[in-house]
């Protein structure tokens, strides 16, 4: 099948349309909420941010991209057996949570910023 045999349906270009719309419109209202205009507020929100928000934060960085974009397209190419990535990929969170609350202590008590500050 050939890209030029694809047809993208309209309504297909409106959801985008509205959606980029709405990211848009997120990030001018965050922009107009910040307090002051330092990296700290930038990347951290000033660290007033709550678990809620850092929990889907975290979910959706470790999963957005896979799921969306990579998933689909391998186990599309691989067929069946792709589905051992599922558990895989949980297990990347596992390893995680072994190193992540040390790294949180350290990167409060050293005041880090991005993961660059740590290296």
């Amino acid at each position: 099948m050939n890209l030029d045999q694809i047809a993208i349906p309209a309504w297909g270009f409106a959801v985008l349309g509205l959606y980029l719309l709405a990211l848009f419109g997120l990030g001018w209202r965050g922009h107009r909420a910040k307090e002051s205009n330092t990296l700290q507020d930038h990347f951290l929100g000033d660290r007033r941010l709550g678990f809620g928000v850092l929990l889907l934060t975290l979910f959706a960085t470790q999963y957005s991209g896979n799921t969306l974009v990579g998933y689909a397209g391998t186990a599309y190419r691989s067929g069946f057996g792709f589905l051992v990535a599922v558990p895989f990929m949980m297990a990347v969170i596992g390893v995680y949570l072994l190193y992540a609350p040390r790294l949180y202590r350290l990167a409060h008590r050293q005041n880090f910023l991005t993961p660059a500050d740590y290296v």
